[in-house]
């Protein structure tokens, strides 16, 4: 038997529900929460606390629908939740990008699915709203949405976001005419609109460059100034080592699991 706190401590999310499903079985998942928490005691372990009882209720969303990966209200609910925030389900809880890292990958140990373009959008307003100017592993999939990219027209001189689909500047091809967005150019203009030039919203690779190198290093050998590319460093710093804090409570927690003589289904 697991340590009669497990589901009433600091334990990793994905290794209480883990957990769950191999000493409730499977069948807990369609249980109501009073059950799981009885079920629980009955078998000699303390009442799960709300807190741990958000963390096996963001569990069981992220194992039974797709919701986190497609709606950003769910996924910023079960984000929290992971991270031992107390959830109010009908307010906008904004994460902390830390959080988002850590709880990315334990939504990636419980299923692997593609996120949807509000979720993605949503991490990267997270990172804006942190003034972050980039995005590490695992959120660097969302960089397109915190450092969009443009485009500048070499014939009419017009610069915009890069959303074309067909590779035409808008203005060259009357994509806009009369106020009305056209998803073809327009006719007679199909020819023009192709010599643009590509580039990023603002150069990044600075900071993702000293990032990678410096995240590999313990705190106390790492000396940072208060200039903007230093201060970024910082930020994504903390974000690493709190990431891995949670990666590595959750080995400690896996091998409790297994040690206890619990087959991890």
């Amino acid at each position: 038997m697991l340590r009669k706190n497990f589901f009433s401590s600091n334990t990793h999310p994905y290794a209480m529900g883990v957990a769950c499903d191999s000493i409730l079985t499977k069948a807990w998942l369609e249980w109501e929460p009073k059950s799981i928490y009885q079920g629980l005691v009955e078998l000699g372990y303390d009442m799960v606390d709300e807190v741990n009882a958000g963390k096996l209720g963001a569990y069981r969303t992220s194992v039974k629908t797709v919701l986190p990966w497609t709606d950003w209200f769910s996924f910023e609910h079960v984000i929290n939740a992971f991270n031992s925030e107390i959830v109010t389900f009908d307010k906008h809880q904004p994460c902390k990008v830390k959080y988002l890292m850590a709880g990315v990958d334990t939504l990636r140990l419980c299923q692997q699915i593609q996120f949807g373009d509000e979720v993605k959008r949503y991490i990267a307003s997270c990172a804006k709203n942190a003034e972050l100017l980039f995005l590490p592993d695992p959120l660097t999939f969302c960089m397109k949405y915190l450092c969009r990219p443009k485009y500048k027209c070499n014939d009419c001189g017009n610069t915009d976001y890069d959303d074309l689909s067909d590779g035409r500047c808008d203005l060259c091809v009357g994509r806009y005419e009369d106020g009305i967005l056209k998803d073809q150019p327009q006719k007679g203009l199909e020819d023009r609109g192709l010599n643009i030039t590509r580039f990023e919203e603002y150069d990044y690779f600075p900071v993702a460059n000293k990032f990678d190198a410096l995240k590999q290093l313990s705190s106390d050998k790492i000396t940072l100034g208060l200039n903007q590319l230093d201060v970024q460093i910082a930020k994504l710093l903390d974000m690493h080592y709190y990431r891995k804090e949670m990666r590595d409570r959750l080995q400690e927690n896996l091998q409790e699991v297994k040690h206890a003589g619990i087959n991890i289904i």
